[in-house]
């Protein structure tokens, strides 16, 4: 399972710093069918190219959304824009010890369909992070913005080798 968290955050922090705008000429044909069958008849007004995976965006009523589609046409995960207001009230109440919801710069529901998940990806303060589908706190990392507020990012702790044993002290 954390293999699954790992590799999701990995392409949702992707998703927010590396995406690739694409034309639907660049899109492969499997890809464009497997969109066609989750939205028929839906015109997609942006294609972008995430870690990889081509992401379909469409409206629906007032609403950005957008299927994820894997290279084999298989469907990755449904996105779903939201307002800082949408988010569960556990995300609300994080974001609001460090920042204003104001402040969020992009915020996304995702649905991984392969484990059945949803996770809440918020952009604010230059930072990514990263809540569960009740808005309990799971990572914050540094992002592609330019805001202040990553001061609170962990870094990780370097490795420290053990200390090498000369032959002398191995006989001790």
């Amino acid at each position: 399972m954390k293999k699954i968290l790992v590799s999701s955050m990995l392409f949702l922090a992707a998703h927010f710093s590396f995406g690739k705008d694409l034309n639907a000429a660049d899109v492969p044909a499997i890809v464009k069918a497997c969109v066609d069958s989750v939205y028929p008849k839906t015109p997609v007004i942006r294609w972008e190219l995430e870690s990889g995976r081509y992401e379909a965006w469409v409206k629906k009523k007032d609403n950005e959304v957008a299927v994820c589609v894997l290279p084999t046409g298989q469907v990755f995960s449904f996105i779903k824009s939201r307002k800082a207001s949408d988010l569960p009230k556990a995300a609300q109440e994080f974001i609001k010890k460090t920042a204003k919801l104001e402040d969020v710069k992009e915020a996304e529901e995702v649905l991984y369909t392969r484990v059945n998940k949803t996770m809440y990806i918020v952009e604010y303060k230059g930072s990514i992070t990263t809540f569960d589908d009740k808005g309990n706190f799971i990572r914050k990392e540094a992002g592609s913005g330019s805001g202040s507020g990553d001061e609170d990012v962990k870094k990780p702790e370097p490795v420290k080798a053990a200390p090498k044993k000369t032959p002398a002290q191995g006989k001790q």
